[in-house]
């Protein structure tokens, strides 16, 4: 990746430059670093896609269809630069050269079709290249060598915006300041599901806030301003349930332990493992229903742009997942990090998907914020993770600390599954923080379908599930707990 050296060396630059983004432009900032040109002094990349393929271009390895043909709409129009994109017609770089500038981007793929065809990790489509490349996982090698200072905005709740930036923070060299949200993609609006029900809520830090972070870490690494920024914690992070920012010098947070929950009979959490006779044949039945979805105002779907709501109460959804709910807490727990599910589990069919869901039920007297009371309770969604079963396959990931367990994706490791033979499938969900408080309980949900956000696997046929949950195959979830 070569840089020229021609702005740096114009008169209205002092040879300092900082580049910002968000979203696509936060990549295209980040991947500015890969050049190791010397003029590159900092740089800020907000909710971008660390690993494209993770997230959001083959989310689990399904297919988010709904998603990506937007996305491939906007990016068809901009290509032809016809003024109805969401930014209006793109900025021509001199009049001269604009009419060449929209012909060759009229010959860029159909990023719809593109991706329709890219069904592993390693799989070379288009010009040959496989799109893994195009993100910053691929990089590495040459941003680290640049050494050049971040700082990075994600969310929890925005896709795998949170996960990319924790990974990179865990594993690149760089000098890094990461901050991460309860927000919608790109930070304007508030997300948490404590907070946020079927309204718009300014985001938390607002984006002033933000703004004046951006400038004040220009100003010290691109004019050398001796401000505070040196001082800043490495980690800011938004912690739901307790609604509000804490701070931290190390990812994992220090003192982070793990908690199991066992999936047992009665649609329970339990602290105890299960005993011999775990009931009912220690094993549980799932037809999947292929109208269950996480609404059209999701982590997904707020990729372009739009807020998170309507996930501030799951309850009437979860009647249509496979669901296990603990005791009510006898005190507060704090979680922050990637809950884990390690299921065994067999299916009526080859392959299929897996969507799993945390969530933090109170009752109606106890709940906060607007909420819809169904039964007498009130789930709020924190986080979830899946997986398609042709994916099960754990291995080693060669290159990233905090990443198991780990599915490479690739076609190697990718295998139908025997039809009703059980099978481990482990699940590390997106990374999340929230205080759950004494009193309030926690839900852990299976389902086999996200209608509003993924395609349906298997295409005709209805998978049943069997769950298993006895000694011998015994079900969990393991929580990443702070003592506190």
């Amino acid at each position: 990746m070569k840089l020229s050296t021609g702005s740096s060396n114009q008169s209205w630059c002092d040879g300092n430059i900082g580049a910002k983004g968000v979203s696509y432009t936060g990549t295209t900032a980040e991947l500015l670093t890969a050049s190791k040109h010397p003029a590159i002094k900092a740089v800020i990349p907000g909710w971008s896609d660390f690993d494209f393929y993770a997230s959001p271009g083959r989310t689990y390895g399904l297919f988010p269809s709904r998603l990506l043909k937007m996305w491939s709409d906007m990016v068809g129009m901009m290509d032809s630069n016809d003024g109805t994109s969401l930014g209006g017609q793109v900025r021509p770089v001199d009049e001269s050269l604009l009419s060449q500038a929209v012909l060759e981007h009229k010959q860029n793929p159909n990023v719809f079709e593109l991706f329709k065809r890219y069904k592993y990790r390693d799989q070379s489509v288009g010009r040959s290249v496989p799109l893994g490349d195009c993100t910053s996982i691929f990089w590495r090698k040459e941003i680290q060598e640049s050494n050049v200072p971040m700082l990075v905005f994600a969310s929890w709740l925005d896709a795998g915006t949170a996960d990319g930036a924790l990974i990179r923070l865990q594993n690149y060299s760089n000098p890094q300041k990461v901050v991460i949200l309860a927000s919608n993609h790109g930070g304007r609006f508030h997300a948490s599901p404590f907070t946020v029900g079927h309204e718009k809520i300014p985001s938390d830090p607002s984006i002033d806030m933000q703004v004046d972070m951006r400038l004040q870490f220009f100003d010290r690494h691109l004019k050398g301003t001796q401000n505070d920024v040196d001082d800043w914690p490495t980690l800011q992070y938004f912690n739901m349930g307790e609604e509000t920012m804490r701070d931290s010098a190390t990812w994992p947070i220090a003192d982070t332990s793990t908690r199991k929950l066992y999936l047992a009979h009665g649609n329970r959490l339990a602290t105890e493992s299960p005993s011999a006779n775990s009931g009912v044949a220690g094993k549980d039945r799932y037809e999947v229903n292929f109208k269950t979805s996480t609404g059209s105002t999701n982590r997904w779907m707020t990729q372009m742009g739009g807020p998170v709501l309507n996930l501030n109460n799951r309850s009437r959804q979860e009647k249509r997942l496979l669901v296990y709910t603990s005791d009510p807490l006898t005190e507060d727990l704090q979680i922050t990090g990637s809950i884990v599910a390690k299921l065994h589990l067999a299916s009526t069919e080859s392959d299929g998907a897996i969507l799993v869901y945390f969530s933090v039920v109170e009752s109606d007297d106890n709940a906060t914020g607007s909420a819809t009371t169904i039964n007498q309770e009130v789930s709020r969604y924190v986080t979830e993770g899946g997986l398609r079963l042709m994916h099960r396959k754990v291995v080693t990931d060669p290159h990233f600390q905090g990443t198991a367990p780990y599915h490479s994706f690739r076609k190697a490791d990718a295998s139908d599954m025997q039809p009703n033979e059980p099978e481990l499938v482990q699940i590390r969900m997106w990374p999340t923080s929230v205080l759950v408080q004494a009193g309030q309980r926690l839900r852990f949900s299976i389902a086999g379908h996200d209608a509003n956000n993924f395609d349906r696997v298997p295409a005709k046929a209805t998978p049943i599930l069997t769950l298993f949950r006895s000694s011998k195959r015994a079900s969990l979830i393991e929580l990443p707990v702070i003592s506190e």
